[in-house]
């Protein structure tokens, strides 16, 4: 009890993922007729495709809110925000995995996956679960030890994967009537989500951090992309 007093905004946090993947794979159980649905999601393409768009803008959100943790920290002095970098940066990689099985069994990707990988929006979504993957197999004390100086590096390739992710959610949008079909206000939503990004960018720029960051911090314990800040 004393544990859940101490780390209650990290618990929360993974109870709130926790709940959202829940309903989003009910849903694809629950198929047409299923109450619990997202979004304005329409008949044609069924609670699957729905599924698979909402488990991508969550992949994205979970992504923002672990590359967040370290300016809040900085600005704010909350000290809990690192200890949260971790368990968003892994519900990113749990949703980002999700939507791309969604996507492989809707479109019998196995398949034809060879013709599908020319698409754009396909390459970038690919391209940000391989980061995604690298980094949450890399989210742990071994693997920091092991690779040393390179772990740091290698984590920010994290800021990478936030702008592939976005990029790939706005080239789907183009392409594919389905995406504007089931959620009309996903491309605004994510160029919302790209000047968010930007501006948490912008604040890795020296003059600017200079300017936010007054104070040094010690290197926090925190696993997977805590080098972002």
């Amino acid at each position: 009890m004393v544990w859940i007093q101490a780390r209650w905004r990290w618990v929360l946090l993974n109870l709130f993922g926790l709940a959202i993947l829940l309903l989003l794979l009910h849903q694809v159980v629950g198929g047409p007729t299923n109450h619990f649905r997202f979004g304005n999601s329409v008949p044609p393409y069924g609670a699957q495709a729905q599924a698979m768009l909402e488990s991508g803008k969550w992949s994205v959100r979970f992504l923002l809110i672990s590359l967040s943790m370290t300016p809040m920290d900085a600005l704010f002095r909350w000290r809990w925000a690192l200890g949260l970098r971790k368990s968003a940066g892994l519900w990113a990689f749990a949703f980002g995995s999700l939507h791309f099985i969604l996507y492989a069994t809707e479109t019998d990707f196995l398949q034809y996956g060879g013709q599908l990988i020319k698409e754009p929006f396909l390459l970038t979504g690919l391209l940000t679960l391989s980061i995604l993957t690298l980094l949450a197999l890399t989210s742990n004390r071994f693997a920091m030890r092991w690779l040393g100086k390179i772990w740091k590096r290698l984590h920010r390739l994290v800021y990478a994967a936030g702008l592939l992710a976005i990029l790939h959610g706005l080239l789907a949008a183009q392409v594919s009537k389905k995406v504007v079909s089931l959620d009309p206000s996903a491309p605004q939503e994510l160029r919302m989500y790209l000047a968010f990004l930007i501006a948490l960018l912008l604040i890795r720029v020296p003059i600017v951090r200079a300017r936010l960051f007054k104070r040094k911090r010690k290197p926090s314990k925190h696993a997977f992309m805590q080098s972002h800040g």
